[in-house]
């Protein structure tokens, strides 16, 4: 695995998913295996939500690292080979119970190299 690929989603968790919650916040990394030879992460909180999240980087002390996720998406981009469809994949999903934000899925999608044997 590239190194260095899910540590930016589960530190905007705690970073930015966390802020402000007057209850306890939850992380998830989960691995599995969707086909023979991809690998699916997945990175779940129960934080505030991408919207209330983005309204609260308007305070100046949390602007610092705002634009790591993006930077890890173009960073995934650069592995699909321009001629291949598209191995490495990132997708948000943004959770909702009773029509209220109440955390963020990041499911990040890697190709395996089957191992001989």
């Amino acid at each position: 695995m590239p190194p260095m690929l899910v540590q930016p989603f589960a530190e905007n968790a705690i970073r930015h998913g966390f802020m402000n919650m007057e209850s306890k916040g939850n992380l998830s990394i989960i691995f599995e295996r969707v086909e023979i030879d991809l690998l699916k992460c997945s990175v779940i909180d129960n934080g505030i939500g991408r919207d209330n999240a983005r309204k609260a980087e308007q305070l100046p002390l949390i602007k610092d690292r705002q634009h790591s996720g993006t930077i890890t998406e173009s960073r995934i981009q650069l592995f699909n080979p321009s001629y291949l469809p598209a191995k490495y994949q990132l997708i948000y999903i943004d959770l909702f119970e009773n029509d209220k934000p109440c955390g963020l899925k990041v499911e990040l999608y890697l190709p395996m190299e089957l191992g001989k044997g």
